[in-house]
């Protein structure tokens, strides 16, 4: 009696199986590009200083406008931005911040490369 029971739920197995190899790699896939992570974004390239005066494509020296000897400095691109006292990147470094940094600091320009 039991061989016969087994006989008999044997097609039933190998279906459920087959279902469950049709149904499980393209869900298996899904799930692999769903755990994927993101692409990574490309760094903005961009000075922002005193909040509201924004340069693109940063190359070279910026003077914050007004300059009124303190400055909040916002650093979205990939190299490092170098704080001077003076206007034009002059007189001494006053503070260099890392990419993607921000920070309020003492200072009239900025040097980004």
């Amino acid at each position: 009696m039991y061989a016969s029971h087994r006989r008999r739920a044997e097609p039933f197995r190998t279906g459920l199986r087959r279902a469950a190899a049709l149904v499980g790699t393209p869900l298996a896939a899904a799930l692999l590009l769903l755990a994927a992570p993101p692409p990574a974004h490309a760094v903005e390239d961009t000075l922002i200083l005193n909040h509201h005066q924004v340069h693109h494509d940063v190359d070279g020296c910026y003077t914050a406008k007004p300059h009124k000897g303190m400055m909040h400095v916002t650093n979205r691109t990939d190299e490092l931005a170098v704080v001077f006292l003076l206007p034009e990147c002059q007189g001494p470094v006053l503070a260099m911040l890392a990419p993607g940094a921000a920070q309020h600091t003492r200072g009239a320009s900025v040097f980004v490369d």
